[in-house]
């Protein structure tokens, strides 16, 4: 039987060595996985630490029953009052908190509420005002009372998830965003008399980036109305790269043990009209919309110019968007339109992080569409398709924020920047120096902004 038995062979006879190259790979596979390994646990265990999540933080379980698509503008207004309504009552209503029950006063269900207005005398067109991440429809309602003097229609929009309890953003996708703005403009549509007026898009941050989303689709399919021009304000056009992994809790965070990882922040909620805490799907998701959105543009633009004008507001500080993507944008996809760039305060501005230096990119502009510096310097130079527009700056004022442009400064919400003057106010997560800082909310070149957007309308 000696001849059934194979012979045996020493390991270099019996099979090949694996090369260098190889073994390199494996071990940095290898190496690779056990970081990934060590860094989702260490992240997990983290969650442990945080605050217990409350009823607010549960995504709610009312649900609309009429599909959006089937409503009139009228049944729209009255079905997403209703939800903000129920929602808001069924979770604040019972809270003894005097902050948290007044969420659910009849004036806050208002301001979290789609709004429509009707503007006096002749309608020169239709506006749909687009809000951010986290935020509600009342964001927009200074903007929409600017359009509608001038003539516009404006509705201001919901989006999915917002304006009721943190926890509605814990299972929404941006999918559905973009089938509302689709919705929005149809309601919009609906309410034209005779002949058809021209249609504008303007979108905060979140909205920014639905703003240009649409308008791709529009561009790309040709059945959609296009607008005649966005208006973006600290548009999401490229966020932390660290978003990339937020889409990772979700296999865990289902289960009852591992809720909290689902969330980036768990905090006290404190504003009737944006949310504090923060879940991990929601940055998941305008992470994934920016990037299909700069894949599509950068496609779209290989061929032709990008047809509808761009007028953008930025802050040169932000905590929350890159400001470098946003000029990246004009310069690399040639924009038409305008970008508006508010400055820091020129004897801070060595105390910002990651702020962009208007100084340098006033004199290296070379982008299609033209730049307008907001700034408190005088004698800031200006050169062909740069200018400059210089105000007095507040001594307290160190820099606009990420969530400071749209609401003026006697905003009833947020005028804390008008009353406190012995604080100082900007983009907090920004600064670098040894002062508190405290965010600031408002705009207080609020009338330049809408005095610059109106250049741009008939």
């Amino acid at each position: 039987m000696g001849h059934l038995i194979p012979s045996l062979k020493n390991k270099k006879e019996r099979g090949i060595k694996p090369s260098l190259l190889l073994r390199i790979t494996r071990r940095f596979l290898g190496g690779t996985l056990l970081l990934f390994l060590l860094f989702y646990t260490v992240w997990l265990l983290f969650s442990f630490l945080s605050p217990p999540l409350m009823p607010w933080h549960k995504a709610p379980v009312l649900r609309k029953v009429a599909p959006a698509e089937s409503l009139s503008l009228e049944e729209y207004l009255q079905t997403e009052g209703e939800y903000v309504r129920l929602t808001r009552e069924s979770i604040y209503g019972r809270e003894e908190d005097p902050v948290l029950k007044s969420f659910a006063s009849e004036e806050n269900i208002i301001r979290n509420s789609p709004f429509y207005r009707e503007p006096r005398g002749e309608v020169k067109g239709s506006v749909l005002l687009l809000h951010g991440l986290t935020d509600s429809p009342y964001t927009m309602s200074a903007l929409g009372d600017f359009f509608a003097r001038r003539g516009y229609r404006v509705l201001a929009l919901r989006l999915e998830g917002h304006g009721t309890v943190p926890g509605a953003l814990l299972h929404v996708r941006f999918e559905e965003w973009k089938q509302q703005v689709l919705q929005g403009v149809r309601l919009l549509e609906s309410q034209e008399r005779g002949r058809k007026g021209p249609i504008y898009l303007a979108g905060f941050s979140t909205g920014a980036a639905l703003s240009l989303s649409y308008t791709l689709d529009a561009l790309e399919e040709g059945d959609l109305t296009r607008p005649e021009a966005l208006f973006l304000f600290s548009p999401a056009f490229a966020v932390s790269p660290a978003a990339a992994v937020t889409g990772l809790h979700t296999p865990v965070s289902r289960f009852p043990l591992f809720r909290k990882f689902a969330w980036l922040d768990i905090l006290d909620e404190e504003d009737p009209c944006k949310y504090a805490s923060f879940p991990k799907n929601a940055a998941w998701q305008i992470y994934r919309l920016s990037k299909e959105n700069e894949k599509r543009v950068a496609r779209y633009t290989e061929a032709k110019e990008f047809p509808v004008p761009v007028y953008t507001f930025q802050s040169a500080a932000d905590a929350t968007v890159s400001a470098q993507a946003v000029t990246r944008f004009y310069e690399k996809y040639s924009f038409p339109g305008a970008l508006t760039l508010f400055d820091t305060h020129p004897a801070h501005r060595g105390q910002f992080k990651n702020a962009l230096n208007v100084r340098t990119i006033s004199r290296v502009w070379t982008a299609k569409a033209p730049l307008v510096i907001i700034t408190g310097e005088y004698g800031l130079p200006e050169k062909e398709n740069v200018s400059v527009e210089t105000f007095p700056w507040a001594e307290h004022l160190y820099s606009l924020s990420h969530v400071a442009l749209l609401l003026s400064p006697d905003d009833a919400l947020y005028s804390r920047y008008r009353e406190e003057k012995d604080l100082i106010w900007g983009e907090k997560r920004l600064f670098t120096g040894e002062e508190e800082m405290e965010r600031l909310r408002v705009n207080p070149f609020f009338e330049s902004l809408t005095e610059i957007a109106g250049r741009s309308l008939p």
